[in-house]
């Protein structure tokens, strides 16, 4: 089970985020959008030489700038499959719903405001009474290389700091929509122990990342750069398992340099993920 919220100028470092349904223009403008993923292996061998099958669903939230939570709702499930055992490659087919609340009918929802259940029942409410909605059919496919041996993220028992690197590639289709987006991002880092009971780590890095999206046919493409902090806790081992469970906080200066998707919007993303 995975749970992470982002918050960035202009477009979060990752393709679950939501189709432009009715704007197919990119503006420069913050969002934040928050992911609740489950993922289970099927099969009485759930890894065959690290080939695997799952079935996964995910909720997802947005808002189209840092404080108002929850004008978009994303819903979807399907599986995953890593089709090579060597190889970070994975491959998904997802049923995809979404529904996006019109502005005339959304009055706002704050972080402080997520603990009233008047106010969430009421942009619950619009969500599903004052919100235009769509299906799709989503194909996708991630892959990243250059993550393992010396270069991999995992908790080192034996060592007190160590690089970590990755090149990631996502591709995106929606079928329906016609719509396709690309991202890819190289980031590099070094990981300090920190000098806590618990097992704790600070990475400061850098990055590189180029995203691309074509709504109504019209491909627009951004190229940013930046560096970044991230704070880690591993959690949840015992004799004879290593820790599963970990909660990553990141905060990073983007700096747009070229393109008209998010028109080279700079600023400061915050992210947060938990993973058990």
């Amino acid at each position: 089970m995975t749970l992470a919220s982002t918050w960035s100028p202009a477009g979060a470092s990752t393709n679950d985020n939501f189709r432009a349904s009715d704007n197919p223009q990119r503006r420069a403008q913050s969002q934040n959008v928050q992911v609740a993923m489950w993922d289970h292996a099927l099969g009485d061998e759930p890894s065959r030489n690290g080939s695997t099958l799952s079935v996964y669903g995910r909720v997802l939230f947005g808002g189209s700038g840092r404080s108002d939570y929850a004008q978009s709702m994303g819903t979807g499930v399907g599986l995953r499959w890593k089709p090579l055992g060597d190889a970070n490659l994975n491959l998904y087919s997802e049923l995809y719903h979404q529904r996006e609340i019109d502005d005339s009918h959304y009055d706002g929802l704050s972080l402080g405001q997520l603990f009233s259940p008047a106010k969430v029942g009421r942009n619950w409410r619009d969500l599903r009474s004052h919100a235009s909605s769509s299906n799709d059919l989503l194909l996708r496919a991630t892959a990243s290389f250059f993550d393992q041996g010396d270069y991999r993220a995992d908790w080192r028992v034996d060592e007190d700091d160590w690089n970590e690197r990755f090149l990631y590639l996502d591709a995106a289709w929606w079928t329906r929509a016609g719509d396709h987006q690309w991202l890819s991002r190289y980031q590099q880092g070094h990981t300090w122990k920190l000098d806590t009971r618990s097992p704790q780590t600070l990475m400061p890095y850098g990055f590189l990342e180029f995203g691309s999206q074509d709504p109504d046919n019209d491909w627009r493409q951004d190229l940013r750069a930046g560096i970044g902090l991230r704070w880690q806790w591993w959690f949840d081992d015992d004799r004879y398992n290593a820790y599963r469970g970990s909660l990553k906080v990141r905060t990073e200066y983007q700096q747009g340099l070229g393109g008209n998707l998010y028109e080279r919007a700079n600023g400061v993303l915050l992210g947060v993920e938990l993973t058990f």
